[in-house]
């Protein structure tokens, strides 16, 4: 993939970019800091985060990412006041490893977009991929806590309490499912140019299903373990999906 980088391509960037993010930024400022959704850190690494994929991938791009967070918030809320009763609320307000944990590979394939001399659609579907595989995990968590029935640790199938790391519902899985799609649809509706719409779905759904199940899998195992913790599970989580999703995309 690094063969089809080319650095001439850093200088083509649009200089007006700029200004449309800054306006998008002092949109966005408010609703932020008014729900706590970030602290300051995590506010600063977001700002730049969004900045690159702007640069590289213009609004369309932006709009895709942005689908990450607000999904994000809006599963996050979904029955909070039974969380809160079962002590299994997570915390709401991101820092910069939460913010890098999920979206240093989204902007890694947004900048390799705008940098590749061709076939940049692939770098488009990974950065699609593992926005996706993000959205998902957090859905699927935040969900999946409210089922029913008790989830089962991935590795064993054994039953456990909600929240444990590593463990998956019927229910949680299902909404992981349906919230990558709905990223595809997003990322239709704000798409490049010959990009193969289809293909693009079936690589997105698969590739961020593929991502959760890394992230439950090294959840139950090397996190439960504390040989690495939440944020290196979530960024090769991210990672997996990315690279996934190019496969998927190129074969079909």
């Amino acid at each position: 993939m690094l063969s089809l980088v080319s650095v001439k391509r850093l200088w083509a960037f649009d200089p007006v970019l700029f200004i449309q993010y800054g306006v998008i930024i002092l949109i966005l400022g408010y609703p932020t800091l008014k729900y706590n959704v970030l602290d300051k850190k995590g506010s600063l690494a977001a700002f730049f985060v969004g900045l690159i994929t702007y640069l590289s991938l213009g609004f369309r791009g932006f709009m895709v990412l942005l689908s990450l967070h607000v999904i994000g918030a809006v599963t996050t809320r979904i029955g909070i006041r039974d969380k809160k009763m079962r002590r299994i609320e997570q915390e709401k307000i991101r820092s910069v490893d939460n913010i890098l944990a999920n979206g240093l590979v989204p902007v890694l394939g947004a900048f390799l977009y705008f940098v590749s001399k061709t076939n940049n659609g692939l770098f488009y579907v990974g950065f699609v991929g593992s926005i996706a595989a993000a959205t998902a995990d957090t859905t699927s968590s935040e969900i999946g806590q409210l089922s029913s029935k008790k989830p089962r640790l991935i590795t064993s199938w054994k039953e456990v309490e909600a929240g444990t790391d590593g463990a998956v519902t019927l229910l949680g899985n299902l909404s992981a499912i349906v919230v990558s799609v709905l990223v595809g649809v997003i990322a239709l509706i704000f798409s490049i140019p010959d990009i193969r719409q289809k293909a693009l779905i079936i690589a997105v759904v698969v590739g961020a299903f593929f991502g959760t199940t890394v992230d439950s899998f090294l959840g139950a195992s090397l996190e439960q373990k504390e040989i690495i913790g939440n944020n290196t599970v979530n960024l090769l989580a991210t990672a997996s999906s990315f690279f996934i999703s190019i496969a998927v995309y190129s074969v079909l």
